[in-house]
């Protein structure tokens, strides 16, 4: 199986730059401020927004992609990345929603990649497959309170194909829980080969993100 093509139309603002996936950005980007990186590579430049906003903050980011015409320091696969930076290291290593567009048997390849670019750490954040309603709760001056209720994955399935829906959805070759081969565990114990797991959680709004914070072996 070969890595998605992906449409230019798939970066369109109102589509890629939703608001759910904005509060995706501001989870990953406050993860990797915590972790006080002095350098930082960015696998997958989006639009460029994750750069632009950590860079604000004083911390150099290198941008890594296939995509030349995303303008990134680095035209690259992320299965390639760490030979195209010839044995450049960084304190952190940002991979937002990459994996979903590479064959699952290319996952190895991917972490192996980004343990060589890493000198201490690595965030990243993998599409998982759910479905399930939000509400949210707040009062006046306070912060909003987010509640989910799961629904079963096998409804999704049927929505789209009876609707015939076209997202981003159909870029994606894998996620996490999408199949057996791709549990949740499964996907934590290729990572544990590389990495410790420091913690990972869904992001709350959005349950088809989950953010890992990772440590070099």
């Amino acid at each position: 199986m070969e890595q998605a093509k992906i449409h230019q139309d798939y970066y369109k603002f109102s589509e890629y730059v939703s608001l759910d996936r904005f509060n995706t950005y501001w989870f990953q980007i406050n993860e990797v401020l915590d972790l006080q990186p002095k350098s930082v590579a960015e696998i997958g430049v989006g639009t460029g927004v994750v750069k632009y906003l950590v860079e604000g903050f004083g911390v150099p980011v290198t941008t890594i992609d296939i995509n030349e015409n995303l303008n990134p320091d680095v035209v690259a696969p992320i299965t390639a990345a760490a030979s195209a930076l010839k044995g450049q290291t960084f304190d952190v290593v940002l991979c937002s929603r990459v994996f979903h567009h590479i064959p699952f048997a290319d996952v190895e390849s991917a972490l192996e990649n980004i343990q060589k670019l890493s000198s201490n750490y690595a965030v990243l954040v993998l599409a998982a497959e759910d479905f399930r309603i939000y509400t949210a709760l707040r009062l006046t001056s306070k912060r909003e309170k987010f509640f989910s209720l799961p629904i079963p994955l096998f409804l999704k399935r049927l929505i789209l194909k009876a609707t015939k829906a076209s997202s981003s959805y159909y870029y994606n070759i894998w996620k996490v829980n999408s199949s057996s081969d791709t549990r949740k565990s499964h996907v934590d114990a290729l990572i544990e080969k590389r990495f410790s797991i420091i913690k990972s959680y869904p992001v709350p709004k959005n349950h088809g993100h989950i953010i890992y914070i990772l440590k070099k072996k």
